[in-house]
Protein backbone atom coordinates (compact mmCIF):
# COMPACT_ATOMS: atom_id res chain seq x y z
CA UNK A 1 0.00 0.00 0.00
CA UNK A 2 2.84 2.39 0.92
CA UNK A 3 4.67 1.77 -2.35
CA UNK A 4 1.49 2.44 -4.33
CA UNK A 5 0.95 5.68 -2.43
CA UNK A 6 4.55 6.80 -3.10
CA UNK A 7 4.11 5.94 -6.76
CA UNK A 8 0.95 8.06 -6.89
CA UNK A 9 2.73 11.06 -5.35
CA UNK A 10 5.63 10.67 -7.79
CA UNK A 11 3.25 10.71 -10.69
CA UNK A 12 1.20 13.69 -9.48
CA UNK A 13 3.55 16.50 -10.67
CA UNK A 14 3.67 15.25 -14.26
CA UNK A 15 -0.08 14.71 -14.27
CA UNK A 16 -0.64 18.27 -13.09
CA UNK A 17 1.82 19.49 -15.69
CA UNK A 18 -0.10 17.83 -18.50
CA UNK A 19 -3.39 19.11 -17.10
CA UNK A 20 -1.96 22.63 -16.98
CA UNK A 21 -0.78 22.37 -20.58
CA UNK A 22 -4.21 21.18 -21.73
CA UNK A 23 -5.88 24.01 -19.79
CA UNK A 24 -3.67 26.61 -21.44
CA UNK A 25 -4.50 25.29 -24.88
CA UNK A 26 -8.19 24.80 -24.17
CA UNK A 27 -9.26 28.36 -23.34
CA UNK A 28 -9.96 31.68 -24.99
CA UNK A 29 -6.60 32.83 -26.30
CA UNK A 30 -5.34 35.93 -24.46
CA UNK A 31 -4.02 38.99 -26.25
CA UNK A 32 -0.22 38.99 -26.38
CA UNK A 33 1.06 42.39 -25.31
CA UNK A 34 3.77 43.85 -27.55
CA UNK A 35 4.27 47.39 -26.24
CA UNK A 36 4.05 48.69 -22.69
CA UNK A 37 2.73 52.13 -21.62
CA UNK A 38 2.52 54.46 -19.81
CA UNK A 39 2.34 56.36 -23.11
CA UNK A 40 -0.27 55.52 -25.72
CA UNK A 41 1.13 53.26 -28.46
CA UNK A 42 -0.95 52.64 -31.58
CA UNK A 43 -1.11 52.34 -35.41
CA UNK A 44 1.39 49.52 -35.85
CA UNK A 45 3.10 48.38 -39.06
CA UNK A 46 5.04 45.11 -38.96
CA UNK A 47 7.76 43.68 -41.18
CA UNK A 48 7.07 40.44 -43.01
CA UNK A 49 9.07 38.33 -40.57
CA UNK A 50 7.38 39.59 -37.39
CA UNK A 51 10.80 40.80 -36.24
CA UNK A 52 10.32 44.58 -36.06
CA UNK A 53 7.38 46.93 -35.65
CA UNK A 54 6.89 50.63 -36.34
CA UNK A 55 4.21 52.46 -34.40
CA UNK A 56 2.96 55.84 -33.22
CA UNK A 57 3.60 56.86 -29.63
CA UNK A 58 1.68 59.77 -28.11
CA UNK A 59 3.60 61.43 -25.29
CA UNK A 60 1.74 64.35 -23.73
CA UNK A 61 -0.17 65.02 -26.96
CA UNK A 62 3.01 64.82 -29.07
CA UNK A 63 2.93 62.01 -31.64
CA UNK A 64 6.15 60.42 -32.88
CA UNK A 65 6.98 57.24 -34.76
CA UNK A 66 8.91 54.64 -32.78
CA UNK A 67 10.37 51.28 -33.75
CA UNK A 68 10.84 48.15 -31.68
CA UNK A 69 12.78 44.94 -32.27
CA UNK A 70 10.51 42.12 -31.10
CA UNK A 71 13.50 40.11 -29.90
CA UNK A 72 14.62 42.58 -27.23
CA UNK A 73 11.38 44.64 -27.02
CA UNK A 74 13.22 47.92 -26.53
CA UNK A 75 11.35 50.81 -28.25
CA UNK A 76 13.44 53.48 -29.96
CA UNK A 77 12.51 56.85 -31.42
CA UNK A 78 12.58 56.39 -35.21
CA UNK A 79 11.69 59.86 -36.52
CA UNK A 80 13.38 62.84 -34.85
CA UNK A 81 11.13 64.60 -32.36
CA UNK A 82 11.48 68.03 -34.04
CA UNK A 83 8.27 67.30 -35.96
CA UNK A 84 5.18 65.26 -35.10
CA UNK A 85 4.69 62.07 -37.12
CA UNK A 86 2.12 59.27 -37.28
CA UNK A 87 0.51 56.63 -39.56
CA UNK A 88 3.65 54.52 -40.23
CA UNK A 89 3.20 52.05 -43.11
CA UNK A 90 6.00 49.77 -44.35
CA UNK A 91 6.51 49.31 -48.08
CA UNK A 92 5.98 45.64 -49.08
CA UNK A 93 9.57 45.52 -50.34
CA UNK A 94 10.83 46.93 -47.04
CA UNK A 95 12.86 49.88 -48.44
CA UNK A 96 10.57 52.75 -47.42
CA UNK A 97 8.25 53.73 -44.62
CA UNK A 98 5.35 56.04 -45.49
CA UNK A 99 3.98 58.35 -42.82
CA UNK A 100 2.01 61.50 -42.07
CA UNK A 101 4.50 64.24 -41.09
CA UNK A 102 3.84 67.64 -39.51
CA UNK A 103 7.25 69.31 -39.41
CA UNK A 104 6.68 71.58 -42.42
CA UNK A 105 2.88 71.58 -42.51
CA UNK A 106 0.66 71.78 -39.45
CA UNK A 107 -2.15 70.12 -41.44
CA UNK A 108 0.03 67.14 -42.31
CA UNK A 109 2.00 65.90 -45.33
CA UNK A 110 2.49 62.37 -46.63
CA UNK A 111 6.20 61.61 -46.67
CA UNK A 112 8.55 58.72 -47.45
CA UNK A 113 11.36 57.63 -45.15
CA UNK A 114 14.22 55.65 -46.69
CA UNK A 115 14.95 52.97 -44.09
CA UNK A 116 18.63 52.72 -45.05
CA UNK A 117 19.51 56.26 -43.95
CA UNK A 118 16.23 57.70 -42.53
CA UNK A 119 16.18 60.45 -45.14
CA UNK A 120 12.72 62.00 -45.57
CA UNK A 121 11.06 63.12 -48.79
CA UNK A 122 7.52 64.52 -48.74
CA UNK A 123 5.25 63.99 -51.73
CA UNK A 124 2.58 66.55 -50.76
CA UNK A 125 2.59 70.21 -49.71
CA UNK A 126 0.71 72.74 -47.60
CA UNK A 127 -2.01 73.25 -50.22
CA UNK A 128 -3.81 70.13 -48.96
CA UNK A 129 -4.35 68.22 -45.73
CA UNK A 130 -2.85 64.79 -46.37
CA UNK A 131 -3.13 61.60 -44.32
CA UNK A 132 -3.79 57.84 -44.22
CA UNK A 133 -0.96 56.58 -46.47
CA UNK A 134 -1.14 52.97 -47.66
CA UNK A 135 0.92 50.98 -50.15
CA UNK A 136 -0.90 49.82 -53.29
CA UNK A 137 2.26 47.99 -54.41
CA UNK A 138 6.01 48.65 -54.25
CA UNK A 139 5.76 51.44 -56.84
CA UNK A 140 2.49 53.12 -55.88
CA UNK A 141 1.48 54.80 -52.64
CA UNK A 142 -2.12 55.69 -51.89
CA UNK A 143 -3.28 58.40 -49.49
CA UNK A 144 -6.15 60.79 -48.71
CA UNK A 145 -5.95 64.50 -49.52
CA UNK A 146 -8.34 67.36 -48.79
CA UNK A 147 -8.12 70.92 -50.08
CA UNK A 148 -8.55 73.62 -47.44
CA UNK A 149 -11.86 74.83 -48.86
CA UNK A 150 -13.31 71.34 -49.33
CA UNK A 151 -15.05 68.91 -47.00
CA UNK A 152 -14.61 65.81 -49.16
CA UNK A 153 -11.36 63.87 -49.41
CA UNK A 154 -9.60 62.70 -52.54
CA UNK A 155 -8.20 59.19 -52.85
CA UNK A 156 -4.84 59.63 -54.57
CA UNK A 157 -2.35 57.17 -56.09
CA UNK A 158 1.27 58.36 -56.26
CA UNK A 159 3.79 56.73 -58.65
CA UNK A 160 7.24 56.58 -57.02
CA UNK A 161 8.99 56.35 -60.39
CA UNK A 162 7.21 59.05 -62.43
CA UNK A 163 6.12 61.09 -59.38
CA UNK A 164 2.70 61.43 -61.00
CA UNK A 165 -0.51 61.59 -58.96
CA UNK A 166 -3.77 60.01 -60.06
CA UNK A 167 -7.19 60.79 -58.59
CA UNK A 168 -9.01 57.51 -57.94
CA UNK A 169 -12.14 58.65 -56.08
CA UNK A 170 -13.45 61.45 -53.91
CA UNK A 171 -16.07 61.87 -51.21
CA UNK A 172 -16.47 61.64 -47.43
CA UNK A 173 -14.05 58.70 -47.34
CA UNK A 174 -11.78 57.23 -44.68
CA UNK A 175 -9.78 54.15 -43.69
CA UNK A 176 -8.49 53.01 -47.12
CA UNK A 177 -6.86 49.58 -47.49
CA UNK A 178 -5.68 47.62 -50.52
CA UNK A 179 -5.99 43.96 -51.49
CA UNK A 180 -2.57 42.24 -51.77
CA UNK A 181 -3.04 41.83 -55.52
CA UNK A 182 -3.50 45.59 -55.87
CA UNK A 183 -6.78 45.25 -57.77
CA UNK A 184 -9.18 46.30 -55.00
CA UNK A 185 -9.09 49.31 -52.71
CA UNK A 186 -11.65 49.30 -49.90
CA UNK A 187 -12.63 52.35 -47.88
CA UNK A 188 -15.43 53.70 -45.73
CA UNK A 189 -17.71 56.36 -47.19
CA UNK A 190 -20.11 58.43 -45.12
CA UNK A 191 -23.32 58.54 -47.10
CA UNK A 192 -25.19 61.28 -45.26
CA UNK A 193 -22.76 62.99 -42.86
CA UNK A 194 -24.49 61.27 -39.95
CA UNK A 195 -23.92 57.62 -39.18
CA UNK A 196 -24.66 55.86 -42.47
CA UNK A 197 -21.12 54.65 -43.14
CA UNK A 198 -20.73 51.98 -45.84
CA UNK A 199 -17.73 50.14 -47.24
CA UNK A 200 -17.02 50.79 -50.90
CA UNK A 201 -14.75 48.67 -53.09
CA UNK A 202 -12.86 50.31 -55.96
CA UNK A 203 -11.81 47.96 -58.76
CA UNK A 204 -8.61 49.51 -60.13
CA UNK A 205 -8.87 47.50 -63.36
CA UNK A 206 -12.33 48.75 -64.29
CA UNK A 207 -12.39 51.99 -62.28
CA UNK A 208 -15.85 51.06 -60.99
CA UNK A 209 -17.09 51.34 -57.41
CA UNK A 210 -18.96 48.42 -55.87
CA UNK A 211 -20.85 48.53 -52.58
CA UNK A 212 -21.19 45.04 -51.08
CA UNK A 213 -23.96 44.41 -48.53
CA UNK A 214 -23.57 45.70 -45.01
CA UNK A 215 -22.34 43.21 -42.42
CA UNK A 216 -24.97 41.46 -40.31
CA UNK A 217 -23.96 43.51 -37.28
CA UNK A 218 -25.24 46.49 -35.37
CA UNK A 219 -23.22 49.70 -35.42
CA UNK A 220 -20.60 51.00 -37.86
CA UNK A 221 -17.29 49.78 -39.29
CA UNK A 222 -13.97 51.44 -38.49
CA UNK A 223 -10.53 50.51 -39.82
CA UNK A 224 -9.91 47.96 -42.59
CA UNK A 225 -7.05 45.61 -43.49
CA UNK A 226 -6.54 42.52 -45.68
CA UNK A 227 -4.91 39.23 -44.78
CA UNK A 228 -1.61 38.72 -46.59
CA UNK A 229 -3.20 36.10 -48.89
CA UNK A 230 -6.18 38.35 -49.61
CA UNK A 231 -8.71 35.75 -48.51
CA UNK A 232 -10.07 37.76 -45.59
CA UNK A 233 -11.00 41.37 -44.97
CA UNK A 234 -10.30 42.27 -41.35
CA UNK A 235 -11.97 45.26 -39.75
CA UNK A 236 -12.70 46.96 -36.47
CA UNK A 237 -16.35 47.59 -35.69
CA UNK A 238 -18.28 49.68 -33.18
CA UNK A 239 -21.21 47.51 -32.18
CA UNK A 240 -22.95 49.78 -29.72
CA UNK A 241 -22.96 53.04 -27.79
CA UNK A 242 -20.69 51.84 -24.99
CA UNK A 243 -20.06 55.29 -23.47
CA UNK A 244 -23.79 56.18 -23.48
CA UNK A 245 -23.48 59.47 -25.39
CA UNK A 246 -26.33 58.41 -27.71
CA UNK A 247 -24.12 57.97 -30.78
CA UNK A 248 -21.89 55.24 -32.15
CA UNK A 249 -18.48 56.63 -33.06
CA UNK A 250 -14.75 56.29 -32.45
CA UNK A 251 -15.23 56.98 -28.74
CA UNK A 252 -17.04 53.67 -28.25
CA UNK A 253 -15.46 50.27 -27.71
CA UNK A 254 -14.32 48.59 -30.90
CA UNK A 255 -14.21 44.89 -31.78
CA UNK A 256 -12.10 43.06 -34.39
CA UNK A 257 -13.85 40.94 -37.03
CA UNK A 258 -13.01 39.28 -40.33
CA UNK A 259 -15.05 38.13 -43.32
CA UNK A 260 -14.13 36.04 -46.40
CA UNK A 261 -13.54 38.74 -49.00
CA UNK A 262 -14.52 37.08 -52.29
CA UNK A 263 -17.84 35.59 -51.04
CA UNK A 264 -18.73 38.92 -49.42
CA UNK A 265 -17.91 40.84 -52.59
CA UNK A 266 -20.21 38.55 -54.61
CA UNK A 267 -23.01 38.41 -52.04
CA UNK A 268 -26.33 40.22 -52.29
CA UNK A 269 -27.30 39.48 -48.68
CA UNK A 270 -25.85 40.68 -45.37
CA UNK A 271 -23.26 38.20 -44.11
CA UNK A 272 -22.25 37.31 -40.55
CA UNK A 273 -18.54 38.01 -39.99
CA UNK A 274 -16.30 36.19 -37.51
CA UNK A 275 -15.67 38.02 -34.23
CA UNK A 276 -12.00 37.88 -33.21
CA UNK A 277 -11.69 39.97 -30.04
CA UNK A 278 -13.85 40.82 -27.04
CA UNK A 279 -15.67 44.13 -26.75
CA UNK A 280 -14.05 44.41 -23.31
CA UNK A 281 -10.61 44.77 -24.95
CA UNK A 282 -11.59 47.73 -27.18
CA UNK A 283 -9.33 46.89 -30.15
CA UNK A 284 -8.88 48.72 -33.45
CA UNK A 285 -6.24 49.46 -36.18
CA UNK A 286 -5.88 45.86 -37.47
CA UNK A 287 -2.59 45.01 -39.17
CA UNK A 288 -1.80 41.59 -40.63
CA UNK A 289 1.27 39.46 -41.20
CA UNK A 290 1.29 35.86 -42.41
CA UNK A 291 1.19 34.66 -38.79
CA UNK A 292 -0.50 37.25 -36.60
CA UNK A 293 -3.25 39.81 -36.28
CA UNK A 294 -1.83 42.96 -34.65
CA UNK A 295 -4.26 45.31 -32.90
CA UNK A 296 -4.25 48.48 -30.85
CA UNK A 297 -6.27 47.85 -27.68
CA UNK A 298 -7.24 49.96 -24.66
CA UNK A 299 -8.09 47.91 -21.60
CA UNK A 300 -5.09 47.99 -19.25
CA UNK A 301 -4.73 51.71 -18.57
CA UNK A 302 -3.25 52.84 -21.89
CA UNK A 303 -3.39 52.20 -25.61
CA UNK A 304 -0.97 49.43 -26.49
CA UNK A 305 -0.20 47.05 -29.31
CA UNK A 306 -1.22 43.41 -28.95
CA UNK A 307 -1.44 40.42 -31.23
CA UNK A 308 -3.59 37.35 -31.70
CA UNK A 309 -3.54 34.36 -34.04
CA UNK A 310 -5.14 35.17 -37.39
CA UNK A 311 -8.28 33.30 -36.32
CA UNK A 312 -8.70 35.39 -33.17
CA UNK A 313 -9.32 34.59 -29.52
CA UNK A 314 -11.60 31.57 -30.01
CA UNK A 315 -9.39 28.56 -30.86
CA UNK A 316 -9.88 27.48 -34.44
CA UNK A 317 -9.85 23.83 -33.36
CA UNK A 318 -12.89 24.18 -31.11
CA UNK A 319 -16.04 22.40 -32.21
CA UNK A 320 -19.49 23.93 -31.82
CA UNK A 321 -20.05 21.79 -28.70
CA UNK A 322 -16.82 23.09 -27.16
CA UNK A 323 -17.86 26.69 -27.86
CA UNK A 324 -21.21 25.96 -26.20
CA UNK A 325 -19.42 24.59 -23.12
CA UNK A 326 -17.16 27.65 -23.00
CA UNK A 327 -20.21 29.90 -23.22
CA UNK A 328 -21.81 28.14 -20.26
CA UNK A 329 -18.70 28.74 -18.11
CA UNK A 330 -17.81 32.24 -19.39
CA UNK A 331 -17.31 34.74 -16.57
CA UNK A 332 -18.34 37.92 -18.40
CA UNK A 333 -21.06 38.98 -20.79
CA UNK A 334 -18.37 40.29 -23.14
CA UNK A 335 -16.85 36.80 -23.41
CA UNK A 336 -20.30 35.30 -23.87
CA UNK A 337 -20.92 37.63 -26.81
CA UNK A 338 -17.58 36.68 -28.33
CA UNK A 339 -18.43 32.97 -28.05
CA UNK A 340 -21.97 33.39 -29.32
CA UNK A 341 -20.77 35.28 -32.38
CA UNK A 342 -18.11 32.63 -33.01
CA UNK A 343 -20.82 29.95 -32.75
CA UNK A 344 -23.08 31.87 -35.11
CA UNK A 345 -20.32 32.31 -37.70
CA UNK A 346 -19.05 28.74 -37.62
CA UNK A 347 -22.46 27.06 -37.57
CA UNK A 348 -24.13 29.59 -39.89
CA UNK A 349 -27.19 29.14 -37.68
CA UNK A 350 -30.15 31.21 -38.88
CA UNK A 351 -32.88 30.51 -36.33
CA UNK A 352 -33.86 32.74 -33.42
CA UNK A 353 -32.01 30.92 -30.63
CA UNK A 354 -28.66 32.65 -31.01
CA UNK A 355 -30.30 36.00 -31.74
CA UNK A 356 -32.18 35.79 -28.45
CA UNK A 357 -28.97 34.95 -26.58
CA UNK A 358 -27.14 37.83 -28.22
CA UNK A 359 -30.01 40.13 -27.32
CA UNK A 360 -29.95 38.96 -23.70
CA UNK A 361 -26.21 39.61 -23.25
CA UNK A 362 -26.37 43.04 -24.88
CA UNK A 363 -29.25 43.95 -22.57
CA UNK A 364 -27.26 42.81 -19.53
CA UNK A 365 -24.43 45.14 -20.64
CA UNK A 366 -26.83 48.03 -21.21
CA UNK A 367 -25.86 48.17 -24.91
CA UNK A 368 -29.20 49.38 -26.20
CA UNK A 369 -28.17 50.08 -29.81
CA UNK A 370 -26.98 46.51 -30.36
CA UNK A 371 -30.00 45.17 -28.44
CA UNK A 372 -32.37 47.16 -30.69
CA UNK A 373 -30.69 45.64 -33.76
CA UNK A 374 -31.43 42.08 -32.62
CA UNK A 375 -34.93 43.01 -31.44
CA UNK A 376 -35.70 44.18 -34.97
CA UNK A 377 -34.30 40.97 -36.45
CA UNK A 378 -36.35 38.84 -34.05
CA UNK A 379 -39.52 40.78 -34.77
CA UNK A 380 -39.09 40.19 -38.51
CA UNK A 381 -38.15 36.53 -37.93
CA UNK A 382 -41.32 35.75 -35.96
CA UNK A 383 -43.42 37.77 -38.39
CA UNK A 384 -42.20 35.48 -41.21
CA UNK A 385 -42.97 32.48 -38.98
CA UNK A 386 -46.56 33.78 -38.59
CA UNK A 387 -46.05 33.94 -34.83
CA UNK A 388 -48.11 37.02 -34.08
CA UNK A 389 -47.61 36.95 -30.31
CA UNK A 390 -43.82 36.95 -30.39
CA UNK A 391 -43.67 39.39 -33.30
CA UNK A 392 -45.84 41.83 -31.31
CA UNK A 393 -43.75 41.23 -28.20
CA UNK A 394 -40.51 42.21 -29.92
CA UNK A 395 -42.15 45.18 -31.59
CA UNK A 396 -43.24 46.33 -28.13
CA UNK A 397 -39.80 45.63 -26.68
CA UNK A 398 -38.37 47.91 -29.37
CA UNK A 399 -40.51 50.73 -27.97
CA UNK A 400 -39.30 50.03 -24.43
CA UNK A 401 -35.69 50.24 -25.63
CA UNK A 402 -36.48 53.65 -27.10
CA UNK A 403 -37.73 54.71 -23.66
CA UNK A 404 -34.55 53.37 -22.04
CA UNK A 405 -32.38 55.25 -24.54
CA UNK A 406 -34.33 58.44 -23.82
CA UNK A 407 -33.75 57.90 -20.09
CA UNK A 408 -29.98 57.68 -20.65
CA UNK A 409 -30.05 61.19 -22.12
CA UNK A 410 -31.73 62.64 -19.01
CA UNK A 411 -29.46 63.90 -16.18
CA UNK A 412 -29.60 61.75 -13.07
CA UNK A 413 -32.35 62.85 -10.70
CA UNK A 414 -34.06 65.10 -13.24
CA UNK A 415 -37.27 64.39 -15.15
CA UNK A 416 -37.58 66.72 -18.12
CA UNK A 417 -40.75 67.63 -19.99
CA UNK A 418 -39.20 66.22 -23.17
CA UNK A 419 -38.58 62.85 -21.52
CA UNK A 420 -42.09 62.77 -20.03
CA UNK A 421 -43.57 63.50 -23.45
CA UNK A 422 -41.45 60.75 -25.04
CA UNK A 423 -42.63 58.18 -22.49
CA UNK A 424 -46.27 59.23 -22.98
CA UNK A 425 -45.94 58.80 -26.75
CA UNK A 426 -44.36 55.36 -26.33
CA UNK A 427 -47.09 54.32 -23.89
CA UNK A 428 -49.73 55.33 -26.43
CA UNK A 429 -48.00 53.26 -29.10
CA UNK A 430 -47.82 50.27 -26.76
CA UNK A 431 -51.54 50.43 -26.07
CA UNK A 432 -52.12 50.29 -29.81
CA UNK A 433 -50.20 47.00 -30.11
CA UNK A 434 -51.95 43.63 -30.21
CA UNK A 435 -50.30 42.18 -27.12
CA UNK A 436 -51.66 40.26 -24.16
CA UNK A 437 -53.13 42.25 -21.28
CA UNK A 438 -50.71 40.80 -18.72
CA UNK A 439 -47.72 41.77 -20.86
CA UNK A 440 -49.12 45.26 -21.37
CA UNK A 441 -49.47 45.61 -17.59
CA UNK A 442 -45.79 44.71 -17.14
CA UNK A 443 -44.71 47.19 -19.81
CA UNK A 444 -46.81 49.94 -18.24
CA UNK A 445 -45.13 49.18 -14.92
CA UNK A 446 -41.69 49.45 -16.56
CA UNK A 447 -42.59 52.86 -18.01
CA UNK A 448 -43.91 53.98 -14.60
CA UNK A 449 -40.60 52.95 -13.05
Amino acid sequence: ILSNTLLLYCLLPSAYLFADTAWRENRLLPLEKITVGPWDNFEVSVDSGDARIYFTRDRNRVANIFTQNLQDNQPELFIASDGDSKDPVLQPGGHFLAMTYFRHDAQGDVCLVKLADKSIACITNAETTDESPFWIDNEHLGYLARAMSETNRQLISYDLTTKQKTLLHQGAISAPAVHPNGQYIVFNQNEDREANVRINVLNRQTGKIQQPPAFDLSGITGYLAFSTDGNFLYFSHYLSDTNFDQRIDGNDHSVAFRIPFAPWLDSSQAMVPEQLSSVANNCKFPNLTARFLYLTCAFEGSLDIYRLPLSGAVPQTWTIDQIKEAHLSARSYQDRLLLLNAMRYRSQQTDATLLERLLSDHLQLGELTAAAYYVEQLQHYYQKQNNGDLSAFYQSLSLLLQASAAKQRVPVGIVTAQFTGKVAAIRKQLHGQKIRATLLTLMDAYLDY
